[in-house]
């Protein structure tokens, strides 16, 4: 629809762990989308890269990290 986003991810990204061994989650995932609904696609996938990355502090990444973002035309 136009103005939408569609984020796709794989499950490194929900699946990334913290220090203390939490996971980042579905829930910070939309935060980070909802954050940037006014944004180009390319910036809300910028902007998730940044959240996660800032959230594992360090932890490496037990698996892959792919996002796919698509915004429809206004």
């Amino acid at each position: 629809m136009p103005g939408e986003t569609g984020v796709f991810s794989s499950d490194g990204i929900t699946e990334a762990l913290d220090p203390a061994a939490q996971v980042f989650g579905y829930a910070r995932l939309q935060e980070v989308v909802e954050a940037s609904a006014d944004r180009p696609a390319a910036a809300t996938m910028r902007a998730i890269l940044a959240a996660v990355t800032a959230f594992a502090a360090g932890t490496p990444f037990g698996d892959d990290v792919s996002l796919l973002g698509l915004r429809g035309r206004p």
